[in-house]
């Protein structure tokens, strides 16, 4: 799991986590407390990827779900990150959401803005450059929503 968390930390494209953030604090992101929970996808023992989910605001946000999600180097490009999306948006369904809403996607993060918009998450809102990629270049932050009703 730490394998994988800091992998996308060091690559600082797509996650807004501090390059230099501790093990403990990724550790603590990827297996939070409730009401969250955490997932992970596994093949022969081996840890692929990972989600989590939960309330994307607490009290009268908290009927709108959340996530993130991360993929093993090794796993990317094969429908992981498509599956466990699929999972999430059931998961979420059943746990009793109304929508999931993700506040934070990189507008560079092709493959992601691209697996959202094939399963119906609509650009509600944009941040103007708001997130820094490590080449020192902004690019813009979308906020990403879909219906579960």
């Amino acid at each position: 799991m730490l394998a994988i968390a800091r992998s996308i930390a060091e690559a600082g494209d797509t996650y807004a986590f501090d390059p230099d953030i501790s093990d403990p604090a990724l550790l603590s992101y990827w297996q939070p407390e409730a009401p969250w929970q955490a997932f992970a996808a596994c093949e022969g023992g081996q840890l692929l990827g990972m989600f989590r989910l939960g309330p994307n605001q607490p009290g009268p946000g908290s009927h709108i779900a959340n996530a993130s999600f991360a993929v093993s180097a090794a796993a990317r490009g094969k429908g992981l990150g498509r599956w466990m999306a699929e999972q999430s948006l059931d998961k979420a369904r059943e746990a009793g959401f109304s929508a999931m809403q993700f506040n934070y996607v990189v507008a560079s993060n092709e493959p992601a803005v691209a697996l959202w918009r094939s399963l119906g998450f609509e650009t509600i809102g944009t941040t103007p450059s708001g997130f820094q990629l490590p080449s020192g270049d902004f690019v813009d932050v979308l906020i990403m929503h879909r219906s579960l009703v």
